[in-house]
């Protein structure tokens, strides 16, 4: 994941401050979305509540990725929501 989209923790966190703390729900969110060239695509979430869908697929798009040496590339991931 570091390789592909360099920064995507930074990324994620700037995008999805505050969310667990409205939603309240300690979860795991599995994300898919492939990386063509520099573009995000293809984002879709495979499983979590959906409490946290809208703002996760939003965070992921916001990301700068590259597939360098291949046409694309399939990224899957996942993020988790706990108090800290």
């Amino acid at each position: 994941m570091g390789v592909v989209c360099p920064g995507y923790q930074a990324a994620l966190q700037s995008g999805l401050a505050g969310v667990f703390e409205r939603v309240g729900l300690a979860a795991t969110v599995k994300v898919q979305f492939r990386v063509r060239g520099d573009a995000v695509q293809d984002v879709s979430l495979l499983s979590g509540p959906r409490e946290y869908q809208r703002a996760v697929q939003s965070a992921v798009r916001r990301f700068t990725c590259r597939s360098e040496g291949v046409e694309d590339a399939l990224v899957v991931f996942d993020v988790n929501f706990r108090a800290e």
